[in-house]
């Protein structure tokens, strides 16, 4: 039986294969047409990631013993007033001052992460948070410590004088010289050492040692904020209308806050490397966005 034909001549199933093959073209470039569409309208995080690396890179530069720094000094006049209640019991124990010691005196506050190997949501936490700080508060009488270290060189010999003296018996500093929280009770009792320098000086110099009451002074509130709007670096850390911590690493804190400051870094460089270099495959075949476009 003959093919069925067109008018033109055509057999009809050429025609309808051609059809296909056409309804098929048509759907491929849809699909291509709408890859290119999306890719090109997709949000450039170019800068946002160009941000969030400046970020980490303040971070690298803020100097954490500022924290220390920051709560020794605005406690101050605090420790000002302790340095002038032992120089003037040394004074009233009648021992010369030998240059111009200054009391070491303890500084609480909490204790930073560990900054090499800190989870930046661990590091958010800290520096968002309320956090609390203190100092300490000489108590006792100055005219009874006077007593006790004149008793204290009594058998010392008789020209001795004072080179230094700082407190003993309320904790070991810790990171960055602060004391942390830890059975630190709101008063109690500790020691006064002296450092004595004998002149002429006939036996070993050893410390003497006097009891003092103390109370400590705290405060709670988001005080490492504080710190890091202080500092060069850190202040960039900070949103200065928000207050939010790191708010460009916000952007990708899904992905970010589980990482190191390093890991971070690199995820981001990939990213935006990624990001500059973008390219989509047709059948296989990769073509630069900037051409796809």
């Amino acid at each position: 039986m003959p093919e069925s034909t067109t008018s033109g001549g055509i057999p009809e199933t050429l025609v309808t294969e051609n059809l296909k093959a056409l309804k098929l073209l048509h759907q491929v470039l849809m699909i291509v047409a709408a890859a290119v569409l999306a890719f090109a309208v997709r949000p450039d995080s170019t800068e946002q990631y160009k941000a969030a690396l400046g970020e980490l890179s303040a971070l690298k530069e803020v100097s954490f013993q500022g924290w220390y720094t920051f709560i020794s000094q605005r406690y101050k006049a605090d420790e000002d007033q302790n340095n002038k209640i032992v120089l003037g019991v040394i004074r009233q124990a009648g021992i010369p001052i030998q240059g111009h010691p200054r009391l070491e005196q303890p500084v609480f506050g909490d204790p930073l992460p560990y900054i090499e190997g800190a989870k930046l949501i661990a590091l958010d936490a800290f520096l968002s948070g309320n956090r609390k700080i203190g100092t300490v508060k000489i108590e006792s009488d100055r005219r009874y410590l006077s007593e006790q270290l004149k008793k204290s060189v009594a058998t010392r010999n008789p020209h001795p004088s004072v080179v230094g003296m700082g407190f003993s018996g309320i904790q070991n500093p810790s990171q960055y010289g602060l004391r942390e929280w830890v059975n630190v009770s709101p008063t109690g009792a500790a020691s006064l050492f002296f450092v004595i320098n004998d002149q002429p000086q006939t036996i070993p110099n050893q410390p003497v040692n006097v009891i003092v009451t103390y109370s400590i002074h705290s405060e709670n509130g988001r005080f490492a904020s504080e710190w890091l709007r202080g500092d060069t670096f850190g202040r960039e850390l900070i949103d200065g209308k928000t207050g939010v911590v790191f708010p460009h690493l916000k952007s990708f804190w899904d992905r970010l806050s589980s990482l190191t400051e390093n890991e971070a870094t690199v995820f981001l460089q990939e990213e935006l490397s990624s990001s500059t270099r973008g390219t989509l495959s047709f059948f296989g075949i990769p073509v630069e966005r900037s051409l796809a476009v």
